[in-house]
C-alpha cells in the first residue's frame, strides 16, 4: 500500500549555463510502511540547435520512514536542489535558418510556434496568410453586427499578440473565396514544384494542406488575437449571423477531417453529415482531425446543437464515433469525461431508446480499455 502525498507542477529554478531550452518539473511525494520516496521529473525540451528533441529526467530519493519524519524539509530540499541544479554541460546555439525552415514547413505543433515566438521572436512567413484568414473571418461577424468582437479589430493593430513594429494588419486583404484560396494554398508550400509521381505529391500537398490547417487553428484560436477572438468564442457566435455558410467552411477547413491513408484526403462535408455518413459505413478507424478544434467543437455544445437536445443518443453515439477514429489521447479522455458526466440517452419526443446509444457507447469505452493503454483505460473504466 502506498499514499500519494504530493502531485503539483514546480517550477524549476536556476539555470547554470544559460540553456535556452524550455524546462517542466513536476513533484511527487509517496508514501509506503517503510520508505518515503521524493521524486521530481524533469523535461528540457526544444533542445538547440535545432529545437526539435526533448528529454525526460526523474531524480528520486528514498528515505526510511523514521528518518523522513524527522528531516522532512532536509530531504525535500536537497530533492530540490539536486533538480534545479540539472544542466547541460554547455549551452549550444539554436540554428536559426534550419529553424526558420521548420516554421516555413510548419513542422511545429502549436506549444512549439508559440516558444519560438516568445523566447526567439521568431515567426513563420505564413503568418500573413493566417492574418489573412482570420480577418476574412472576422470581417464576417463584424458585417453580421455581432456585438462580441469591436469594429476596429480590423484596423488596430494593437490586437496582435507579438507584434513587430510597422507589422501589417489593416492592409491585409481579404479572401474573396474560401475554396478557391484553400486550392491555391495547396500548391503554395515551399517544394511542392515537383513534377514527379502525381500520386506521391497529392499525398504530399494533402498533408502540407493539413499542416496549413492545423496552423490557421491556433491562430484563430488566440494564436494572433489572444483573448479578443478564439475558436471557443467564434463558435459561440455563429447562431447570430443571419448567414454562416463562409464561418462553417472555414471552421470544416480547421478541423480538416481526413483519411489516415493515401492519399490523405479531406472531407469538404458538413459536420453533421460527415459524421453521420462514416458512422453507418464503420469506417471510424480511417478518419483524422485537428483534436484543438474537435474538443472545441465539443466543449461549446455546437456539435450536441446539431442533433438538438431531443435527440441525445445520435449526439453520443458521434462521441462514441470520435473514440473509436484516429483522435489523439486528450480528446478521447476529454470525452471519457464526458460520458462520466453526462446521462445517455435523454428520453424526449423523436428520441431513440437508451439502449440504442448504449449498444454504441459501450463497446467504444470497452475497446478502448482493450487498446488505449493505462491512461485511456482508467478513463474508460470510470465511464462505463
Amino acid at each position: 500500500h502506498f499514499y500519494l502525498l504530493r502531485s503539483q507542477h514546480r517550477l524549476k529554478r536556476m539555470n547554470l549555463v544559460r540553456d535556452s531550452a524550455a524546462w517542466y518539473s513536476w513533484e511527487l511525494i509517496i508514501r509506503t510502511r517503510a520508505f518515503t520516496i521524493v521524486c521530481l521529473l524533469l523535461r528540457r525540451q526544444y533542445i538547440p540547435p535545432l529545437c526539435d528533441c526533448a528529454q525526460d529526467i526523474a531524480i528520486t530519493i528514498h528515505c526510511p520512514v523514521d528518518y523522513w519524519t524527522q528531516y522532512e524539509m532536509q530531504v525535500l530540499l536537497s530533492a530540490r536542489v539536486i533538480a534545479d541544479s540539472v544542466s547541460p554541460v554547455s549551452d549550444t546555439s539554436i540554428y536559426r535558418e534550419l529553424v526558420q525552415a521548420k516554421l516555413d514547413g510548419l513542422r511545429f505543433d502549436e506549444d512549439g510556434i508559440e516558444w519560438v515566438r516568445n523566447h526567439q521572436k521568431m515567426h513563420t512567413k505564413w503568418r500573413d496568410e493566417a492574418k489573412r484568414f482570420l480577418r476574412t473571418i472576422l470581417n464576417i461577424f463584424i458585417q453580421g453586427r455581432s456585438q462580441a468582437f469591436p469594429a476596429d479589430m480590423l484596423r488596430d493593430r494593437k490586437y496582435l499578440v507579438s507584434a513587430t513594429q510597422g507589422e501589417e494588419w489593416e492592409e491585409i486583404e481579404l479572401i474573396d473565396n474560401l475554396d478557391d484560396y484553400f486550392e491555391r494554398m495547396r500548391e503554395a508550400g515551399d517544394g511542392l514544384d515537383w513534377s514527379g509521381d502525381i500520386e506521391v505529391m497529392l499525398r504530399v500537398k494533402n498533408r502540407w494542406l493539413a499542416r496549413l490547417a492545423r496552423y490557421f487553428a491556433w491562430a484563430v484560436d488566440g494564436g494572433l488575437l489572444g483573448h479578443h477572438f478564439t475558436l471557443e468564442a467564434m463558435i459561440e457566435q455563429m447562431p447570430t449571423l443571419e448567414d454562416d455558410t463562409q464561418v462553417k467552411h472555414a471552421l470544416m477547413f480547421m478541423l480538416h477531417v481526413r483519411n489516415t491513408t493515401p492519399p490523405y484526403s479531406w472531407k469538404r462535408q458538413d459536420l453533421e453529415k460527415l459524421l453521420q455518413e462514416q458512422r453507418e459505413t464503420q469506417e471510424n478507424e480511417i478518419l483524422a482531425f485537428n483534436d484543438r478544434v474537435m474538443q472545441q467543437i465539443i466543449s461549446a455544445e455546437y456539435l450536441r446543437k446539431i442533433y438538438g437536445r431531443q435527440k441525445d443518443s445520435e449526439y453520443f453515439k458521434c462521441l462514441a464515433f470520435i473514440l473509436g477514429s484516429a483522435a489523439g489521447t486528450n480528446l478521447k479522455a476529454y470525452i471519457c469525461r464526458l460520458f462520466m458526466e453526462m446521462r445517455v440517452g435523454a428520453v424526449g419526443a423523436g428520441d431513440r431508446t437508451d439502449k440504442d446509444a448504449n449498444v454504441v457507447a459501450v463497446p467504444a469505452l470497452l475497446h478502448l480499455v482493450q487498446s488505449g493503454g493505462v491512461y485511456l483505460a482508467t478513463f474508460a473504466s470510470a465511464a462505463l
